[in-house]
């Protein structure tokens, strides 16, 4: 009870404290200077606010806890210190940043597009990831930015939890032949258009313990074009296409956190529409034939019509992100036809529907319920550790 408890609790810690890495740098529209705030502030109040002397459902004291922690709460603050050194650097290069182009546009390595695999511009710890990326599509970043998307993508890699069964999924392993093997590899697809709640139904599903997502690296581009620190100031400026200004670089960092993580021996799920069958089919298949033994898995997340209009326009709200309405109509054509085809390419299918002020349902297949469910996914939490 007491490692569940310290389990629970070091994951709400690590991730508060990677809050601070999202809010690494932000620009004054006025003067496109940066800024960049200062951590240990954040660092330090997060323990005095979010925890109590004494946990309330578990017998954990806080000093406790924050021993427990601290390790992981060191590698924290060193990203972040670093992260925020990088975004400090070629200063000049960031005045002149464009804010009618893209970030990859800003900052690639020079102006033509470079479909050399072998380019002498690949370094630091994911080089021989970028070198497998297609490169008649993305673009080659310059070192220094290079150096600032590794320390993003390092922080999201190594905070994954290994050893993450919880609760009710301890049992489950135990009534399963698989928990004496290592677990399946798994690379899950989540599906559906912006405002259905993709991200709010995988973690319900996690605190309702019938899914085991910290045995897995979360692999969101929102997430990830939050930590770039010009998206700040792309929302304040067109918060229209802001989004789209990011979605290259995004995108490409995506596809490095998922190869990197496949590489490490570790299941992934990536949080995006589907809406683009052709193109995911290609991908299945590459991913079949670089990871032999993977499983590739769809989660399809739906929601009433509505619904989703007003999720899209409350999270615009939030966030200033717009996404025009004219888009969200198409996405809700396209995404159910584009996963009518990928679900026969899946070796597991789910659609989940997250209807407002209820629990999330399985609308599909018939007869599966949340105890199958859940069975069917214990075993991938329990998998070796490797140490941050």
């Amino acid at each position: 009870m007491r490692q569940l408890c310290l389990a629970r609790y070091f994951l709400l810690y690590s991730t508060l404290c990677g809050l601070a890495l999202l809010t690494v740098a932000f620009y004054d529209i006025s003067t496109m200077a940066m800024v960049v705030p200062s951590f240990q502030p954040i660092l330090g109040d997060i323990s005095r606010l979010v925890l109590p002397e004494r946990l309330s459902f578990c017998s954990v004291n806080k000093e406790e806890l924050l021993n427990e922690s601290k390790p992981q709460i060191i590698v924290l603050q060193q990203q972040q210190q670093e992260h925020q050194q990088l975004a400090k650097k070629d200063e000049m290069r960031r005045l002149k940043f464009d804010p009618n182009k893209s970030t990859e546009e800003n900052y690639a390595a020079d102006n033509d597009n470079n479909t050399s695999n072998n380019h002498a511009g690949f370094m630091g710890r994911f080089a021989s990831i970028r070198q497998q990326l297609d490169y008649s599509y993305h673009r080659v970043y310059t070192v220094e930015r290079q150096r600032l998307q590794d320390v993003i993508l390092s922080g999201m890699l190594d905070k994954t939890k290994r050893l993450a069964c919880i609760g009710q999924q301890q049992h489950l392993v135990q009534d399963n032949q698989q928990h004496k093997d290592l677990p399946e590899q798994w690379v899950i697809f989540t599906a559906g258009v912006m405002g259905v709640g993709k991200s709010h139904t995988i973690r319900a599903l996690a605190e309702k313990q019938r899914f085991p997502l910290s045995a897995f690296v979360w692999v969101d581009p929102d997430q990830i074009r939050h930590c770039l620190p010009e998206f700040e100031m792309l929302v304040h400026y067109d918060p229209a296409h802001a989004g789209d200004r990011t979605r290259k670089e995004a995108g490409m960092l995506s596809e490095v956190l998922t190869l990197a993580a496949l590489e490490e021996g570790q299941s992934v799920i990536v949080d995006g529409s589907l809406r683009d069958a052709e193109w995911y089919e290609e991908y299945f298949t590459h991913l079949r034939e670089t990871y032999p033994g993977i499983k590739i898995a769809i989660f399809h997340v739906t929601a009433p019509h509505e619904a989703v209009l007003d999720r899209a326009a409350r999270r615009a709200q939030i966030t200033g992100r717009v996404v025009p309405t004219a888009l969200l109509e198409r996405t809700m054509v396209q995404v159910p036809a584009s996963v009518e085809i990928l679900k026969t390419k899946a070796d597991f299918f789910v659609e989940l529907h997250n209807a407002e002020d209820k629990d999330v349902q399985i609308a599909q297949p018939a007869g599966m319920d949340w105890r199958a469910f859940e069975r069917h996914w214990a075993p991938s939490c329990h998998t070796k550790k490797i140490d941050a």
